[in-house]
């Protein structure tokens, strides 16, 4: 009989040296309606599992989550980074299911400004399991930006027929450009978008371009103050000929 006791004794200490030993790190927090816990980011081992303790905006004081549960069951769980930026959106049923998921995977510049955000997708209706890469943006540092935490960005979006768009836009985050792309990569669409801009910053002059040929304006005209008190809508046709040419008032009343 001892001699089985001490066996047992030596098989539980074998099974505890077995399991991970090794000093857990992760990097955010993972959370479901009713809880949260952390993921080592080495072995995937769950620690630090507990539940939330939400305060008046819905948001955890522990992990952070904004929690959102209603009447009927159904929860909506948000989860940021360090930054504040979102890493994750669970949708939960009533019946506690997750049936979609939105996931962040952000990069910063050392400055802390963001450098890129990469945007994945599931959802039930899917075919696929893994979840679906639906976009990304990067964020490029501008040679004379107005301030240092201004920045020049460019983001794709993806299709599920796998066709894509994408944008670009000046560190005002005008839009300078959409490309549209088939499955292929053949260029469906292409806009180039140019602004024109008085001294003090304000814009005098807007001019849209559909492959290379011209197919709008928009000019501003201005008071003492700034303000907008007439635009001048111009379109053309396919030939880059002006179509018809439409003037509006601050309120966005039609002219006669």
């Amino acid at each position: 009989m001892k001699r089985f006791i001490f066996a047992v004794l030596i098989v539980c200490i074998c099974l505890s040296l077995s399991g991970c030993s090794h000093e857990h790190t992760f990097d955010t927090w993972s959370a479901s309606p009713e809880k949260h816990w952390h993921v080592c980011t080495e072995c995937g081992e769950k620690s630090d599992e507990g539940k939330h303790s939400t305060n008046e905006e819905n948001m955890c004081t522990e992990c952070g989550a904004g929690v959102y549960l209603n009447d009927d069951g159904s929860a909506s769980i948000y989860t940021y980074d360090e930054q504040g930026s979102m890493l994750e959106q669970t949708e939960y049923g009533a019946d506690g299911e997750m049936y979609y998921r939105r996931r962040f995977v952000n990069e910063y510049y050392e400055d802390g400004n963001p450098k890129s955000v990469t945007e994945y997708e599931y959802d039930i209706l899917n075919e696929s399991d893994d979840d679906i890469l639906v976009g990304e943006t990067k964020f490029l540092p501008c040679e004379n930006p107005e301030n240092g935490e201004v920045y020049m960005s460019e983001s794709t979006t993806y299709d599920e027929d796998g066709s894509k768009v994408c944008m670009t836009y000046d560190e005002q985050f005008n839009v300078l450009s959409v490309m549209n792309y088939d499955a292929e990569g053949n260029v469906v669409l292409s806009e180039r978008y140019e602004y024109e801009y008085d001294a003090e910053g304000n814009y005098t002059k807007e001019t849209i371009y559909k492959n290379d040929v011209i197919s709008g304006e928009v000019i501003y005209s201005r008071d003492e103050d700034g303000t907008v008190y007439e635009s001048a809508h111009i379109y053309y046709d396919e030939n880059g000929e002006v179509e018809k040419e439409i003037h509006y008032d601050t309120f966005g009343n039609e002219i006669a």
